[in-house]
């Protein structure tokens, strides 16, 4: 679990579901009906949770498709290092 965890790399997790948030009071500002619906909201964290899950998708890619500079230069990692199999 914790090799699973560190090739998702849960830090860079967290700007795309900050910007999801903001984008979304961003428009909601425009409304402010809106920013009582709790649908409104459910959608929003339905969003953010997306925006996470892509994040993490798009960080195990990388480290796949970056597999032999990563052998040299983050050798540390978990599919360099073995702990996780492509």
């Amino acid at each position: 679990m914790r090799a699973a965890l560190r090739i998702i790399r849960p830090f860079t997790l967290l700007p795309p579901m900050l910007g999801m948030l903001t984008g979304a009071l961003a428009a909601l500002g425009k409304d402010s009906d809106l920013i009582v619906d709790r649908t409104v909201w459910q959608s929003v964290v339905v969003g953010m949770l997306m925006a996470a899950t892509l994040n993490a998708a798009s960080n195990v890619l990388n480290q796949v498709c970056d597999l032999k500079q990563d052998q040299i230069n983050k050798p540390h990692r978990p599919i360099p290092a073995g702990e996780i199999t492509l």
